[in-house]
């Protein structure tokens, strides 16, 4: 019965157009794809750009899914959104960023801008919850989907929209 639940959801959510978070890193939405060509050279992570270490606590925490690419709902409308955790490798260096995506519409938000890494920073969906901001030492109640942006056994960054507006908070570092 559970199986058959979860196929159901599954299904509800391709049929809605929208891609689940253990979406697979080659099937990008079509806002995604968008974004990808008119930038040429960003690609999503994927597990073959992580470290072996981070492949495995990658694999033990977020079965599949890809770790350049989550959806996610940020408010209370019935639109998913994604984000992206993008790469780009030039001859001397490699740069990453971290973009917002609106299915439907040309809505792009960059919440990293490109910076140069040493390894890449994977993206993931937090539900709605309680979440500590390690610099303030406050905690904060985040009503719907977050964004966390994370360099593996380094630090993360929670993305979560206030009012309208992107808003962040260290959750770990």
């Amino acid at each position: 019965m559970r199986q058959r639940a979860m196929i159901l959801v599954a299904a509800g959510l391709f049929a809605c157009g929208i891609t689940p978070a253990w979406a697979n890193c080659a099937a990008l939405p079509r806002s995604a794809q968008a974004y990808l060509k008119l930038h040429p050279g960003w690609a999503p992570v994927t597990e073959k750009d992580l470290v072996s270490d981070d492949v495995t606590l990658w694999q033990s925490h977020h079965v599949d899914q890809c770790p350049g690419i989550t959806a996610l709902k940020l408010d209370s409308s019935d639109r998913a959104t994604y984000a992206l955790a993008l790469l780009h490798r030039e001859t001397d260096r490699t740069n990453a960023k971290l973009v917002v995506v609106e299915p439907g519409t040309s809505q792009v938000t960059d919440l990293v801008a490109a910076t140069p890494v040493t390894s890449p920073y994977v993206v993931w969906r937090a539900p709605p919850g309680m979440f500590r901001d390690q610099i303030s030492g406050k905690s904060i109640r985040i009503p719907h989907d977050a964004i966390i942006y994370e360099k593996m056994e380094a630090s993360a960054m929670a993305y979560y929209l206030a009012k309208g507006k992107f808003r962040s908070i260290v959750t770990s570092n």
